[in-house]
């Protein structure tokens, strides 16, 4: 019996003591191993893409990071924005912090990517967070 740790659920593979050279479980138990990763990465995924927000703006920026969720945004691509992004969330949240609902986070924010797949969507003329021109798509988030 197999045991799958993601889901729990049992599988029997059979096999034969006498003769078998183990290909049939190796095949068996492959099959498993390949079921339990297409598995996983669907479920991760999903949460992945639910808890991925467009922002286009800086007013909608903080309480999103605060239901734990990563910002897509348009943004100059400039340290020194990034630098204000940074200083501006954490005062922010520092000042909510009082209010925020269980489960919600607190904290200053960061880039955490420029993910290839937004790059063809069209931009705003504005970066979310300045006044500069929006060069990129960016992925923001807080590190935990």
């Amino acid at each position: 019996i197999a045991v799958r740790r993601d889901n729990g659920k049992k599988i029997v593979v059979e096999f034969n003591i006498d003769g078998d050279d183990g290909a049939a479980v190796a095949k068996v138990v492959g099959d498993i191993l390949d079921g339990i990763q297409s598995d996983l990465l669907k479920e991760a995924t999903k949460k992945r893409d639910a808890h991925r927000v467009k922002v286009m703006e800086w007013k909608d920026f903080v309480p999103t990071l605060n239901k734990k969720n990563v910002c897509l945004v348009p943004w100059c691509n400039t340290v020194e924005c990034e630098t204000q992004i940074k200083e501006r969330s954490k005062k922010e949240s520092e000042k909510k912090k009082g209010e925020l609902k269980k489960g919600e986070l607190s904290g200053k924010a960061k880039s955490l990517c420029i993910p290839f797949a937004n790059q063809k969507d069209p931009l705003p003329k504005g970066c979310f967070a300045c006044d500069k021109k929006a060069k990129v798509w960016c992925l923001f988030g807080r590190s935990y």
